[in-house]
């Protein structure tokens, strides 16, 4: 009866790096009798076990029940699953992924990064999927109300996980910690997780999901708002006719323009509405937290200027004839 692994993100807290890992070393994995199921892997080169994920809020059950079925007789000592938007399920949903997995017991794996770097990183991440909010607008959402902010109260989502798989079967892990103490996070995982006591091999990857520079973001974000107000135009398409022709001399024009116009929002973890935030999530969760941990926090906390390009830029004569042409261009490149 193999235990079920569930790595559930959440998103930006380098998921990424991690399933590359583990997909890097499929074959060490499986010799140790650690196998991942490739059927529900996203694409071709993404081994994010999305559609196991989508299945679920599609309510599939027809289609997933056979295959965890199968794992659950293969043989194997560990299932490993690794899954981001596992961790935005509801309850329900997961209630599901429970029964499906019947009598197996299951680990859930679920990390924490303080807020000064995941605020940022989840405003870029938003604008490569065709939001058009500026940072000042993004961290107004969150900072209001904090308590109610799916990104920045974890507890919305810990509590669901718990609620389903139980608090003893569902560890958090300070990523901003493993960062801080330069501990290798698939190295950490495994270990910590798959039982694997010596050093695994680790795949040669270039830094994964790297934050653009503000400059680039603030003109994707641009780009973002003229296709949306013309409607119709998928935000993934702009992303990838941009990230495809960052070269192109227009577009590197537009961001030297950007030049005059820098700006920094100051960012704080222990601001008052956050630091009641932590004491609470400690008190609450702090037991579930495996090591490396600091005693009472979740992570070293801290103040951060974080940098962003004010929109004045685009009122500066020529900026929107430049973009429009731009915007048509990359389009144009995209048919």
């Amino acid at each position: 009866m193999p235990e079920f692994v569930i790595h559930v993100g959440p998103h930006k807290t380098g998921t990424t790096y991690l399933q590359l890992s583990m997909r890097a070393a499929r074959d060490a994995l499986l010799e140790r009798g650690v196998i991942m199921p490739e059927p529900w892997e996203h694409a071709p080169g993404n081994p994010s076990h999305s559609k196991l994920a989508q299945g679920l809020r599609d309510n599939k059950i027809d289609a997933l029940a056979p295959l965890i079925a199968s794992m659950a007789t293969e043989g194997a000592r560990k299932v490993l699953i690794s899954a981001e938007d596992l961790s935005n399920l509801d309850v329900p949903m997961l209630r599901t992924l429970r029964e499906l997995i019947g009598h197996n017991p299951v680990r859930i794996v679920f990390y924490l990064r303080r807020w000064t770097e995941l605020v940022p990183s989840s405003w870029q991440e938003g604008i490569k999927h065709g939001q058009v909010f500026t940072l000042p607008e993004f961290v107004l959402m969150h900072i209001h109300r904090p308590m109610a902010s799916r990104l920045l109260n974890f507890d919305l989502k810990i509590a669901a996980l718990n609620e389903v798989f139980g608090a003893d079967n569902v560890s958090l892990v300070s990523y901003s910690e493993l960062r801080d103490s330069k501990q290798d996070m698939f190295t950490h995982f495994a270990r910590s997780f798959l039982a694997w006591e010596v050093e695994p091999p680790l795949p040669d990857l270039k830094m994964a999901n790297a934050s653009r520079d503000p400059r680039e973001t603030e003109l994707l974000r641009a780009l973002n708002a003229m296709a949306k107000h013309r409607g119709g135009i998928a935000a993934d398409r702009v992303r990838r006719a941009f990230d495809r022709n960052r070269t192109a001399p227009d577009l590197t024009a537009l961001v030297a323009g950007m030049k005059s116009s820098p700006a920094t929002l100051r960012f704080n973890d222990d601001w008052p509405m956050l630091k009641k935030l932590q004491i609470d999530l400690v008190a609450k969760y702090h037991k579930q937290i495996v090591v490396p941990k600091r005693p009472n926090e979740l992570f070293r906390t801290g103040a951060t200027d974080l940098k962003y390009v004010a929109v004045d830029w685009t009122l500066r004569p020529g900026v929107a004839a430049a973009m429009d042409a731009l915007l048509k261009h990359l389009l144009e490149a995209e048919k």
